[in-house]
């Protein structure tokens, strides 16, 4: 996520081709990742429904995105999509840390409603 003041500066496609030749360099075949479509079709990423690659429930969320690095790679298969583990953190560690400060004031992006929309809405 880039702070709105520094948004439409290039610093998010500075990173996801970074993130794309990092991926490269390690040899995956494809980036998948959940976000939102306005920002990643134009770096090339489709719906994972283009590639047959849903979620465990076997449906395509909108915000699925897939990037082919090797073309033909999800051809004649379907693909399931699995979160990994890493994602499953425990918070507690970081509000311990983050009252060592003076406290700050949480805030809400309508980008976050948006995301949630996203990744819920389903492609038939």
């Amino acid at each position: 996520c880039i702070h709105p003041d520094f948004q439409r500066k290039g610093i998010g496609t500075a990173l996801i081709n970074h993130t794309k030749n990092i991926v490269i360099e390690k040899g995956f075949p494809a980036i998948i990742i959940l976000g939102d479509p306005h920002n990643y079709c134009v770096h090339g990423f489709k719906t994972g429904r283009d590639y047959h690659v849903g979620n465990a429930e076997g449906k395509y969320p909108l915000g699925l995105l897939v990037l082919e690095l090797e073309k033909g790679v999800f051809d004649g298969h379907r693909w399931t999509f699995k979160e990994s583990d890493d994602y499953n953190i425990d918070f507690s560690p970081v509000e311990e840390y983050d009252r060592r400060f003076p406290p700050k004031e949480k805030r809400y992006q309508h980008s976050q409603t948006l995301y949630e929309m996203l990744i819920r809405a389903v492609l038939e």
